[in-house]
């Protein structure tokens, strides 16, 4: 199945998510939507779930649709990777919630630190043998 038939067919699909899990994840991930090169995926971490993947990352999207459930303040943690406006934005529409970062960026970033402390760029690729 092509990617635009799949899109039309998830559209079709009702989804009503009424209520954030207590468990909650943010990303993004590289497409093509409406022209925008990154889209935010938001999931629900303890079901192993997506919840929506928005068009956008940017943050007055993210903030009109994580604005619009009532018990936000129940969210008690929330994995993400490292961005500053994330963790900004987070912190404001989830008070309640605990930012952690995910374990793919956590490692990621160790990696890149471990390059740089051995003088190596960080562009150069890693490769295993």
């Amino acid at each position: 199945m092509t990617p635009p038939t799949t899109a039309n067919v998830l559209n079709w699909i009702e989804h009503n998510v009424y209520r954030l899990p207590q468990v909650h994840s943010i990303d993004e991930s590289k497409g093509n939507a409406e022209g925008e090169k990154f889209q935010c995926i938001l999931a629900d971490s303890k079901n192993h779930n997506v919840i929506e993947i928005l068009q956008t990352r940017k943050h007055e999207d993210i903030w009109d649709y994580l604005g619009q459930f009532r018990n936000r303040k129940q969210v008690k943690v929330v994995f993400m990777d490292m961005t500053g406006g994330y963790r900004r934005l987070m912190k404001e529409l989830l008070p309640e919630a605990k930012l952690v970062v995910d374990k793919y960026h956590y490692v990621r970033q160790i990696g890149f630190n471990w390059k740089t402390c051995l003088g190596y760029p960080r562009s150069l690729k890693w490769h295993i043998t």
